[in-house]
């Protein structure tokens, strides 16, 4: 095998990657709702009604977010509430019930 050769060390680029390998969850870091100043759009937007509009995630820490947005680099672009639509429909219940009638 020729590229066998052509192999760098672990790389960054490897390094991110591997960050998707858990298909379950993804970190705030990799998604495009993480604002610069570390606060969710999602939540601001009040897309996320089990958080206050100023939330700001750890970034590092992965979870399943109806919010989520996926970055160019993520191999699953659907969206949050499209990857988890049980936790979509549980969250969006809990937001009917505290509407007020």
């Amino acid at each position: 095998n020729d590229s066998e050769g052509t192999r760098e060390p672990q790389s960054a680029a490897n390094d991110s990657d591997a960050r998707f390998l858990d298909t379950d969850r993804r970190q705030c870091s990799d998604c495009l709702a993480l604002e610069y100043d570390g606060q969710c759009a999602a939540a601001r937007r009040r897309e996320l009604p089990q958080h206050a509009p100023w939330f700001a995630p750890d970034p590092e820490t992965p979870r399943r977010c109806i919010g989520y947005r996926p970055g160019p680099d993520d191999p699953d672009q659907r969206l949050g509430r499209e990857r988890w639509p049980n936790l979509y429909r549980r969250l969006s219940s809990l937001t009917e019930m505290e509407a007020p009638r």
